[in-house]
């Protein structure tokens, strides 16, 4: 996790799946 990619992802869809988790 980077922990930038939060911040890009909308506020309800940052729960579990980041870009990382999903590759």
């Amino acid at each position: 996790m980077s922990g930038g990619q939060e911040l890009n992802l909308p506020p309800g869809f940052r729960f579990h799946p980041t870009d990382e988790e999903l590759v």
